[in-house]
């Protein structure tokens, strides 16, 4: 039989081991994991792709090359005129802000007839 000395010093290291071979993951010493979970507001993070921009409307006159590869057209008089008066604030401008959603019209590159022009409007999102 072994001495009882030595199974003692045995149970005595391999309970200060048993921590020592825990199949768990190792755990990360990094300064972050010691943060609080966040508490931003997601509300407030939905504007623009996740930032605090709104889309904007951009409004210049229509080039040949925007003309011929541009199939959405409308008349100014089409629009609803909350989209009338977007156009406009945009052509005087250059840029306008618009609304936290993107109006439909808006959603892809479109060619307006305004006042014997046509002028190129899309809008930016950030």
């Amino acid at each position: 039989m072994p001495d009882q000395a030595v199974v003692r010093w045995l149970l005595v290291a391999l309970a200060l081991c048993a921590g020592c071979a825990s199949p768990s993951a190792p755990q990360s010493s990094t300064p972050t994991d010691a943060l609080p979970p966040s508490t931003t507001d997601t509300a407030a993070t939905t504007r623009g792709a996740a930032t605090d921009c709104p889309p904007t409307l951009q409004v210049t006159v229509a080039t040949d090359s925007q003309r011929s590869r541009t199939d959405r057209r409308v008349e100014f008089a089409a629009l609803a005129p909350a989209r009338q008066r977007e156009f406009e604030a945009a052509l005087a401008n250059g840029t306008v802000e618009l609304d936290d959603a993107l109006p439909e019209p808006w959603s892809a590159p479109l060619l307006v007839d305004y006042r014997g022009e046509q002028y190129y409007a899309v809008a930016q999102v950030c």
